[in-house]
Formats: C-alpha cells, structure tokens, sequence
C-alpha cells in the first residue's frame, strides 16, 4: 500500500473515531453496570456497589466528555493532517500548525484526563452516605506519558516547519 493510499485510510479512520467515540462514551454510561462486571472501569477506584443512579450516571457522562473533547480534537487534527499527507502536501505551513495544535492537545488531555478523575470520583459517589463520598486526585502515566508525547510532537512540529522553510527555500532556488 503506498503512502497515498494509507494516508487516506488514516485519514478515514480519524475522521471515523471523531464520531465514534462519543457514542461510545454515552453507552459506556448507559450500560455502566454490565460493563462494570465485565472489567471495563473509568472511575480511579473500586465501587463498592455496582449499581449508580441516572444522576449520577449522567453527571458521569457529562464529566467524561471533557477528556473525549480532547481526544476528538486530536483525532479531528490527525484526520486533516492525513488528508494532506494523501495528498501529497507532506511539508506545509498548514501541516506544521496542525503538529503543533496536535502537541497542545496532548498537553489538554494530561490535564483534562486529571480533572475527570477528580470529578467523576466525586460524581459517582456524591449520593453515598457519609463518609463513602470520595474525591481521588493523582497524577497517572497516562498523563505523564501524554505531557511526554505533547513535547515530542512539538519537536516534531519544530523539524516539520524547518523542513518546510528548507523546501520553500529550493523551490525559490531553482
């Protein structure tokens, strides 16, 4: 498969997972229970029932959007940057703004990941008696993985727009 051709189908894939993950995050709440039993946890700790009402199940689902905006965003850059990659426009000014927007976003996710765990302990907890409300604040690998990844990307950005100045600067040349 040439590197048009795979481009595109990330290009797809991207575009497809921008759409998909929400719906994803809505029946993850939906069928929160089944899921649960099955292993499939996004609360940072164990419950100790398994069962959370529809407010909290909502409160839930509302909490996770704010790491899935992230997600989707970065999977939304990914998909333009891979139409152009299909293209073939590898080296553009576009492409180095879309490196650099997909670096923030990485830097968005660590944070907003680290809000979620903090807001969903509380959400799926905050009916419970007293004393078995919880609140769970901490910093993960994932989120130190992703401050890791925002960097790369960043420096990656930084080698893209040299790049492009080198490319603009033979093409003046000749």
């Amino acid at each position: 498969m040439g590197m048009r051709n795979l481009s595109f189908s990330m290009f797809w894939l991207f575009s497809l997972l921008t759409f998909i993950v929400p719906i994803a995050t809505v029946l993850y709440w939906i069928f929160f229970e089944d899921l649960h039993r099955l292993g499939f946890q996004v609360v940072p700790f164990t419950l100790d029932t398994m069962t959370i009402n529809f407010k909290s199940r909502t409160l839930g689902c509302l909490i996770g959007f704010i790491p899935v905006s992230m997600v989707c965003y970065g999977f939304h850059q990914l998909a333009k940057l891979f139409k152009n990659y299909a293209k073939g426009q590898i080296f553009s000014a576009f492409n180095v703004s879309l490196y650099k927007k997909l670096g923030a976003t990485l830097f968005a996710y660590a944070f907003a990941d680290n809000l979620f765990d903090m807001l969903i302990s509380w959400a799926v907890s905050f009916q419970n008696p007293p004393g078995k409300t919880y609140f769970f604040t901490g910093v993960n690998s994932t989120q130190l993985i992703c401050l890791l990844m925002g960097f790369v990307v960043l420096m990656i950005a930084k080698v893209m727009q040299e790049a492009y100045r080198l490319e603009q600067e033979v093409e003046l040349t000749v």
